[in-house]
């Protein structure tokens, strides 16, 4: 599967968070661990100085998502540049007023939100998360997966919609029986 197929990236991440209540931890906690994410990252200190979103640790990590999203989709990956611009420059703010305070609570809420995320899967999908069978995969997709889903939940592109759907609910099957083969041994 190559990195860039939107259409089998989203499958394979819809397949580990198919339960409801999986998913809406998953909608809840991904934003709050790219929050918590970029604004550990604003810690690296300023490459280039400019007003509001300083190059940093955190901008150039936002900005390589959001490039390699633009490659996946342009329509999706652009319409994600405002939103995370703003949330830059309230990040960098919060860093610069609340410095190591900041930083702190960000790296609580950050493992507190893998927590929940874990919890989710064990619980609810009973199924290990994504980020097992690959790593940065499941990383570099997350946040574009939740963005999907409100995409997706708004009407955007339906035929996708259902194709991922698809291959998700197969995929699913396909684990389930391998699974059941598995513990039957």
């Amino acid at each position: 599967m190559a990195i860039l197929d939107l259409e089998s990236q989203l499958a394979f991440y819809r397949s580990y968070h198919h339960n409801p209540t999986n998913v809406l931890v998953h909608l809840i906690f991904i934003p709050v661990l790219v929050f918590t994410t970029l604004l550990l990252a604003t810690s690296t200190g300023d490459f280039i100085k400019l007003p509001y979103i300083p190059i940093n640790g955190g901008a150039l990590m936002a900005g390589t998502y959001l490039f390699l999203y633009f490659l996946m989709e342009p329509v999706a990956g652009l319409s994600m540049i405002p939103p995370v611009a703003l949330i830059l420059v309230y990040l960098n703010k919060l860093h610069e007023e609340y410095g190591a305070q900041a930083i702190l609570v960000a790296g609580v809420v950050n493992i507190s939100s893998w927590i929940a995320q874990f919890i989710g899967h064990g619980v609810f999908e009973k199924r290990a998360p994504a980020l097992k069978d690959n790593f940065i995969q499941a990383l570099f997709l997350a946040p574009f997966f939740v963005w999907f889903e409100l995409l997706f939940s708004c009407g955007y592109r339906p035929e996708l919609h259902q194709r991922v759907e698809e291959k998700a609910v197969a995929a699913i099957a396909k684990y389930r029986a391998t699974e059941k083969k598995r513990k039957a041994k």
